[in-house]
């Protein structure tokens, strides 16, 4: 069997790993806890790509990326519960008109039209972290996006070169390339 067979689970487990090490500095109380409603959201759209992915190709491993950040996110969701304070604004709401445009695509078109949609709309439902991280970076968010476009990379590579197959992991490692440049950005 060829090693890049075995790319998207290693892609998927260190991104889940780090989701889970991420949830588990903000109940150490290491990380600052934010809105659990962001990251419920956040859950919510991830979720959306999850199915997405896996009913557009099954036997492709295009979910696994998805649903590490499903289960991560949903751990981090948990941490801010217990750590953070529910806050509801518009964010959260960019981030539920975005999952519900997401599964209108989907449900109208396609499972291919679902994970394009949905590449988008976790994409700017992340903008508002960019916005915040360009005026006041926290470099403990680091690890995350650095593992993410690792992750990413594994999934570009094992793709076998289809548009949908690409979009998604290419669509994150950008905005993670970029968030990590505004992270390492000195004010």
């Amino acid at each position: 069997m060829n090693v890049i067979t075995y790319f998207p689970y290693i892609g998927g487990t260190v991104n889940t790993a780090v989701l889970l090490w991420f949830a588990g500095m903000v109940l150490a109380k290491k990380i600052d806890a934010t809105s659990p409603a962001s990251w419920g959201m956040w859950m919510i759209l991830d979720a959306i790509l999850t199915g997405a992915s896996y009913f557009s190709a099954p036997t492709e491993l295009r979910w696994i990326l998805p649903s590490g950040w499903t289960l991560g996110a949903l751990a981090v969701t948990l941490a801010c519960v217990i750590r953070g304070e529910f806050s509801w604004t518009w964010r959260e709401t960019l981030c539920a008109v975005s999952a519900g445009v997401a599964t209108y695509f989907w449900m109208s078109m396609n499972a291919e039209a679902g994970v394009i949609a949905g590449a988008i709309a976790i994409t700017l439902a992340g903008v508002p972290l960019l916005v915040d991280m360009s005026k006041s970076p926290n470099r403990g968010l680091l690890p995350v996006p650095i593992v993410t476009c690792a992750a990413c990379i594994l999934f570009i590579i094992s793709a076998h070169g289809s548009f949908v197959g690409v979009f998604l992991p290419t669509a994150s490692l950008v905005y993670n390339a970029v968030l990590i440049g505004l992270l390492l950005h000195r004010k």
